[in-house]
C-alpha cells in the first residue's frame, strides 16, 4: 500500500468493502496514511467505507449513534 496507487489497486482488486483504514502509527506518522487515503483516486463512498464505515459495521455500530461504554 505504500506505492502512490496502492489504495486504488487494492480497491480495484478487492473492493472497498474489504478494506479498513490503519495508520501504522508507531512506524509512520498517522498523517501519512490519512493523506494517502484522502489523495487516492477513489469515490467518496469508497473512501468513507475504508475510513470508518467498514469498521463500524464489523463492530456492529450504527453510523451516527452514540456509543458510550
Amino acid at each position: 500500500l505504500t506505492s502512490p496507487d496502492g489504495i486504488e489497486h487494492c480497491v480495484a482488486e478487492l473492493g472497498a468493502g474489504r478494506l479498513l483504514y490503519g495508520s501504522g502509527t508507531g512506524r509512520y506518522p498517522a498523517a501519512v496514511a490519512w493523506q494517502m487515503l484522502e489523495r487516492a483516486r477513489i469515490s467518496e463512498a469508497e473512501r468513507e467505507a475504508i475510513a470508518w464505515r467498514n469498521a463500524a459495521a464489523l463492530l456492529g455500530m450504527e453510523p451516527g449513534a452514540a456509543h458510550v461504554p
